[in-house]
């Protein structure tokens, strides 16, 4: 299940030129570090859990953005292996999301593409999906031919048993994909699968060049059956003509063997580098599971962490409210306090009037009592005056009495003077 493979990619990278929902066929693995041709062509096969309008588009080096379009397809295409196809696989513990945003990591990207091609020809859609993949190039279709096979080996049921008798599926002699479809035909000299997608190589290339040898065996047989006729027919001619063709043939079966011993050295050494490649990804699977636990405690931490900063965030917004609600009423009650500080000021100004002017009414009062006891003595005066004028009748009689006693005293002395 590895990116291993020039020939593989090229045919995954086919795959997705298939689909008529992707915009912009990619031309490479890593063209589809983003994300977007994918979930473009999953927006076919299920198009209920994948809207292509949702997902961000021409994200140049943005990894960050990247890795949002990966894991919403990854999320969306685990629920839909649980929900409508009722499968599971450890596939999807494999993908390294950063890897793949940030250093266009091959092996996800096929992981991600075999996943693709696995809900492919098992969805609603196949009868129209399996015509185009067979359509494919012919090394495309015997390298996706690989590909389905693995990827469909390795899908369980939920209940946790291997997927080998899938109804939507069927990798027998014929190569076919679903039982009610035509079928997938990846006839081809360099690839011959036995049934079961998850069966040892080795075992697999044992059994052909097995059968190779029967065949050559058996023809050696029937051209010793020939000659042997031929030779009771005294044909020399035709008999030398056999004989040498057998003798060819045996040579090829010589060369056949000798390359049959090297395919099979070669064939036990790739068997042991499966196994090793296998038990690596068997650790680099428990290594990412226990990554992933840890990531998965860290991130419940964070979302305890999130949700008290929220509350906390909630309750700090709270006492915000308060206190402007507080502020507003303040500044209310600051406004009707400047409004009467205004009006006291006022009042303030007007008390000074009145309080210069009650202080001129006292001086004048103090005028008036001045100016009531001058009256009172003008009033003594003049009474006196009334009182004096009464007199004056009586004192002007007095006078001219006097007056008349004085002129009659000088008379009297004029007389005595006179008389002197």
């Amino acid at each position: 299940m590895s990116g291993g493979g020039e020939e593989r990619n090229a045919a995954l990278v086919e795959f997705l030129g298939i689909f008529d929902s992707v915009t912009s066929s990619p031309s490479t693995l890593s063209d589809l570090s983003d994300g977007v041709a994918l979930f473009e062509a999953l927006s076919e096969i299920a198009p209920d859990y994948f809207d292509a309008a949702t997902i961000a588009r021409d994200l140049g080096d943005n990894w960050a953005l990247k890795s949002s379009n990966l894991r919403k397809l990854l999320r969306n295409l685990e629920t839909y292996y649980h929900n409508d196809l009722n499968k599971t696989t450890d596939l999807f513990a494999t993908i390294d999301v950063s890897a793949i945003a940030k250093e266009s990591d091959a092996d996800g990207i096929a992981n991600l593409v075999e996943l693709v091609a696995a809900a492919a020809v098992q969805c609603e859609n196949r009868a129209e999906i399996v015509p185009r993949i067979m359509s494919m190039s012919p090394a495309g279709q015997v390298e996706m031919k690989g590909v389905i096979e693995s990827s469909m080996g390795r899908l369980q049921d939920r209940g946790g048993g291997d997927d080998d008798d899938d109804e939507d599926y069927d990798d027998g002699s014929a190569g076919g994909v679903g039982s009610a479809e035509p079928g997938i035909d990846f006839d081809s000299d360099d690839y011959d699968s036995d049934g079961d997608g998850g069966a040892d190589p080795s075992t697999s290339m044992s059994a052909m060049f097995s059968a190779a040898e029967h065949d050559i065996d058996a023809a050696m047989a029937d051209l010793d059956g020939e000659a042997a006729a031929m030779s009771g027919d005294a044909a020399a001619a035709g008999k030398a003509e056999l004989v040498k063709e057998r003798d060819e043939l045996r040579m090829s079966l010589q060369d056949a063997r000798r390359e049959l011993a090297a395919h099979k050295s070669q064939a036990s050494i790739m068997a042991e580098e499966q196994e090793s490649a296998e038990r690596k990804l068997r650790a680099l699977a428990e290594d990412l599971q226990e990554r992933l636990g840890r990531r998965q405690e860290e991130l419940s931490a964070a979302e305890e962490d999130l949700s008290r900063t929220r509350r906390a965030r909630e309750d700090a917004e709270a006492r915000v409210a308060d206190l402007q609600e507080k502020c507003a009423t303040l500044a209310d009650e600051l406004d009707v306090a400047s409004a009467k500080a205004s009006q006291l000021a006022k009042a303030e100004a007007t008390v000074v009037a009145y309080r210069k002017r009650l202080e001129a009414a006292g001086s004048m009062n103090q005028q008036m009592t001045e100016m009531e006891n001058q009256a009172e003595g003008y009033l003594r005066q003049i009474m006196e005056l009334e009182a004096d004028a009464k007199k004056l009748p009586g004192l002007q009689n007095t006078v001219e009495d006097l007056q008349n006693k004085v002129t009659k005293f000088e008379k009297e002395r004029l007389s005595a003077g006179d008389g002197v």
